[in-house]
């Protein structure tokens, strides 16, 4: 998020083309048709990033005027100002529209863009405890956090370089490129969510553009061209441009080889741009421009107004992201004279600019732990407040599904008591402590089975064989693939051939939106189902028909699409739409049999 605008080597072109990137991420999270590959704007981010910090460290090496301490300052200058009001911002909404689920997660969004991690915390964070990226008001610095990583460590290595090897920079700068791509390729087979929040996989695009800057500097005579050839290859890569965006879907293990197209069309335009041509005359358009110079700020503004809008309101209609992509731009701009003072050091002395970003700073963690620890005032709301809750010290939101932890691979005693194994991922934990929360099942022995369709350790189920009072095995997922179903299937036809009685927990799902009917007291509200999870559940119901099977959507009194999420007394049935709170269980435990639990599964049959 650089430029060039104060020197003689400003390029218009670099700023309409990140005007093209910022509109292709903001398309995307409107969820405008076409837009499919939009999120590739951040892509392109990366390799413009890589291009300007580049050629502005190694200029400034040439010219003997660049200072590591003023590099960062300038840096500091650039980025925190914006981004702390825009984080700052968010505290008030957050407290005044989102449930405590929602407000925790904001609160450590917050520590972790303040201290430039937050592409960190969302890659330890994903999986069970992750939740939609559409209310997340800052989920988006993680880019940020990417990005302030390489400027930490980027210079310095370039110093050295220059220093002691700059006849092999060329060199090192391509080795490391092609080290992070393979890096990038192994992990979004391996790793998807590390891979995509990872300096290390990110790593290849940012250094696109700096052998982009290197070449720039140092091997001019590489790129003359005719201008019949230079034309030719700046409207095919710009084509190509828009083609990635227009023709891929959402990756999920991005970046890998296929996102090649969109970087090495960057690269190439970033290398023949010129204002003279004809791709680069549509890109020093005016209109380009401006948005370009805005890109930083309407980058950071329009997450969180996306996210307030939809925790906000039940549905958002598509007319309603136009009004706010025209808000986001004349905030944008008036963030723009808000950049250009923090950037001024005239104006605003360094001494100065320190104190307000360190107290800034100390207020935006403060507020953020707050919103941790609280568990996002969790105890504050008698639709949540429980006896698990209050007696609880950790964490309200998640602890209650955690607190059967302690039954993973408890062992049975060899002696009269009746017992329960449980087999499955987090929600296997939650049907656990549905029958903790039924008094038929008080005296039963519970244990959970390490390993599952989901991770690489597969699961001992010859240890069932040597379980004396074996009651019954509960199998329950929230989701699997085409491969982890097989997985399933062949556990239930080993317990079958062996006849250990199983019951299999339906899955269940309460949409991404509770800061709306809790906030609001909605008590009647009907959250849609996410479709991922209605797509297994009619795999469930169709392959599954032979087992004894718990309808957990019957349970809860799906209808059609969508289903309540408070109970009758007014209590909410989950904090992150998928793991039940205490109340949550207790009204599961009521709705099945008390008595037997096969017998339930067979009566929901009839």
């Amino acid at each position: 998020m650089l430029s060039f605008r104060k020197n003689n080597n400003y390029r218009p072109e670099i700023d309409g083309l990140r005007a093209i990137a910022v509109l292709f991420v903001v398309f995307f999270h409107a969820d405008f048709s076409g837009f499919g590959g939009g999120f590739l704007g951040v892509d392109i981010f990366f390799v413009i990033s890589g291009y300007l910090i580049t050629y502005l460290i190694l200029n400034g090496i040439d010219t003997s005027s660049f200072k590591l301490s003023n590099f960062y300052e300038r840096r500091a200058r650039r980025i925190l100002p914006v981004l702390f009001l825009v984080t700052l911002i968010c505290i008030p909404f957050g407290i005044f529209l989102m449930q405590p689920n929602d407000l925790e997660n904001l609160g450590q969004n917050i520590v972790a863009t303040v201290l430039m991690s937050n592409n960190l915390l969302q890659a330890i964070t994903s999986g069970y405890w992750d939740f939609s990226s559409e209310i997340k008001p800052l989920f988006h610095t993680w880019s940020l956090g990417v990005e302030e990583q390489f400027y930490v460590i980027f210079p310095i290595f370039l110093i050295l370089m220059v220093r002691y090897f700059k006849n092999y920079l060329g060199l090192f700068l391509a080795c490391l490129f092609l080290v992070s791509f393979i890096i990038s390729v192994i992990f979004s087979q391996t790793n998807p969510d590390f891979n995509f929040y990872s300096p290390f996989s990110r790593g290849w695009e940012l250094l696109a553009g700096s052998l982009a800057a290197y070449i720039h500097l140092y091997k001019k005579d590489f790129i003359q061209l005719n201008n019949y050839a230079r034309e030719l290859i700046l409207v095919t890569s710009f084509l190509m441009l828009f083609a990635s965006v227009f023709l891929f879907s959402e990756l999920e293990s991005n970046p890998n080889h296929l996102t090649l197209p969109t970087i090495f069309s960057t690269f190439i335009l970033i290398l023949f741009l010129d204002s003279a041509t004809f791709v680069g005359r549509i890109l020093s358009h005016n209109f380009l421009l401006k948005i370009g110079l805005m890109s930083y700020s309407i980058y950071l503004w329009h997450q969180p107004i996306f996210a307030f809008m939809r925790i906000s309101m039940p549905s958002v209609e598509v007319y309603y992201y136009f009004i706010a992509i025209f808000f986001i731009i004349v905030i944008s701009a008036f963030s723009l004279t808000i950049e250009n003072f923090f950037r001024s050091f005239a104006k605003l002395k360094t001494a100065l600019f320190i104190k307000i970003i360190s107290v800034a700073s100390f207020f935006l963690l403060v507020s953020g732990l707050l919103f941790h620890f609280s568990s996002g005032f969790y105890n504050s709301y008698d639709e949540l407040k429980s006896d698990f809750s209050v007696s609880h010290n950790g964490n309200k939101n998640r602890g209650y599904v955690e607190s059967a932890n302690k039954f993973f691979n408890k062992p049975f005693y060899n002696d009269n008591s009746k017992k329960i194994v449980f087999i499955g991922d987090s929600y296997a934990r939650d049907s656990l402590n549905i029958l903790r929360e039924n008094e038929a099942f008080s005296k039963y022995n519970f244990s959970i089975l390490k390993g599952n369709c989901k991770t690489s350790h597969s699961p001992d189920l010859g240890t069932l064989l040597d379980i004396s009072n074996l009651s019954f095995v509960i199998i329950s997922y929230r989701e699997l693939d085409s491969v982890q179903r097989q997985c399933l299937l062949k556990h239930l036809q080993f317990m079958k051939e062996k006849n250990i009685k199983f019951i299999i927990f339906g899955t269940k799902d309460f949409g991404i939106n509770m800061s709306y009917p809790l906030k609001r007291k909605k008590y009647d509200y009907l959250s849609a189902v996410n479709q991922d999870i209605l797509e297994f559940y009619s795999w469930q119901k169709n392959n599954l028909k032979e087992y004894d099977y718990i309808d957990l959507f019957k349970v809860f009194n799906l209808k059609e699409l969508y289903i309540p999420v408070f109970t009758d007394d007014k209590k909410l049935i989950t904090t992150d739409g998928a793991h039940l709170t205490q109340h949550g269980a207790k009204f599961a435990a009521k709705k099945i049999s008390a008595i037997s639990m096969p017998d339930a599964a067979r009566k929901q049959k009839e």
